[in-house]
């Protein structure tokens, strides 16, 4: 038996058999897999960027730092008992929605110790 996907002379000739489905359904795949990578990045967009300018590096760059209404709203949490950094990471993982980096939890045992 020959295969007429490898004959040259059925390629030349225009010839080919018109699958309309088979385009379609390889086009929805397409968009359905490209879709999902951008419903992905737009996931992991910080909330505190501006919505304009949408930049999916930002997105994949990581935690941003906590915005002082978080940190204020961390402080307020902990204020009044005695707070270690796992404590301090639960509060921001609460509030943020997100692990906290060392730096987010340095930032908030900072104004706590100022406190």
């Amino acid at each position: 038996m020959h295969n007429r996907t490898f004959d040259p002379r059925f390629h030349l000739s225009g010839n080919l058999p018109h699958r309309p489905s088979c385009g379609t359904a390889v086009a929805t795949r397409i968009s359905g897999a490209l879709r999902s990578a951008i419903d992905w990045l737009r996931a992991g967009y910080p909330d505190e960027a501006p919505p304009p300018g949408y930049s999916p590096l930002l997105a994949l760059n990581g935690p941003l730092a906590l915005t002082p209404r978080q940190t204020q709203h961390i402080v307020d949490e902990i204020a009044g008992a005695p707070a270690d950094t796992t404590d301090i990471a639960v509060a921001i993982t609460k509030t943020a929605n997100r692990l906290p980096s060392q730096t987010q939890i340095h930032a908030v045992a900072t104004v706590l110790h100022r406190n």
